[in-house]
């Protein structure tokens, strides 16, 4: 069945739900295909999903994604320790400042780091993640996603709404002292053509699509060095106490919120 006529098919108030979840589905099947085509494979045998889908949306270029597939180039600009340490630090910081206030607020936690599982009469799960923190609270899911440097990618941010598309995402900005909230809302007219765009890009990679030498290199990325690390971890650390607070308080405002929503049901 085409997009089109699948569309048809639909009510206008359902079209950008179940809109999403064909072109989710769809992707998963071409990340499928392009991991057998490529051998994009993680070591427990699994596509490489998140690779894939951010080689699709990085690069316009078939010949350039073909590249990457081909030879699976690894990152030469690799990330300086002082910033993976700094998000591992700032990651354990809000997990378990966050597990004590919303204890504090009554609130049952379950911590746990890999799996869901049934967790009874819990109400919130608190899961740590290699980004930030994932939660679940009942009906809603919150990720918080955190940056240590001035990044921000949105494939990252699409990539969380292909696999939890209902959920919540709060992008915390370490050291630019920003909390960005993302919901549903805002990324329902985003979402369907960033799926569509890596479908596309896909299809013509697998069809075989035309491809000419273009001449591109991306095997010559520089490693960042941080010039005064001093200075980098004083207002790292300045600026984790003093936006920490400001995170939790919005995770609680929205749980908040959705008991109160739920009352005057």
């Amino acid at each position: 069945m085409s997009r089109e006529e699948y569309v048809s098919l639909l009510n206008q108030d359902d079209i950008t739900d179940l809109l999403s979840d064909y072109l989710r589905s769809r992707i998963n099947d071409l990340c499928s295909d392009i991991a057998a085509k490529f051998s994009v494979y993680d070591l427990g045998g699994r596509p490489r999903k998140a690779f894939i889908i951010d080689t699709l949306m990085k690069y316009s270029c078939i010949e350039c994604i073909t590249k990457i597939f081909t030879q699976q180039y690894k990152h030469k600009g690799d990330i300086d320790a002082i910033y993976k340490e700094n998000h591992r630090l700032a990651v354990n910081l809000l997990t378990e400042h966050l597990q004590h206030c919303l204890s504090e607020e009554g609130f049952k936690i379950s911590v746990q780091d890999e799996v869901e599982g049934d967790y009874g009469r819990v109400d919130v799960l608190l899961r740590p993640t290699n980004s930030g923190v994932f939660l679940k609270y009942k009906g809603i899911e919150i990720i918080v996603e955190i940056k240590t440097g001035k990044g921000l990618s949105y494939d990252q941010i699409f990539r969380y709404l292909i696999d939890r598309p209902n959920a919540t995402i709060i992008v915390w900005r370490v050291m630019m002292r920003q909390i960005v909230t993302i919901d549903q809302k805002r990324t329902n007219q985003l979402l369907p053509a960033y799926l569509e765009t890596i479908i596309r890009r896909g299809t013509r990679l697998l069809d075989g699509d035309k491809v000419t030498q273009c001449g591109h290199n991306h095997t010559n990325e520089k490693p960042y060095v941080i010039e005064n690390p001093e200075e980098l971890l004083n207002n790292f650390a300045s600026a984790l106490s003093e936006t920490m607070p400001k995170v939790i308080d919005t995770i609680l405002q929205m749980l908040k919120t959705y008991e109160y929503a739920r009352y005057l049901e």
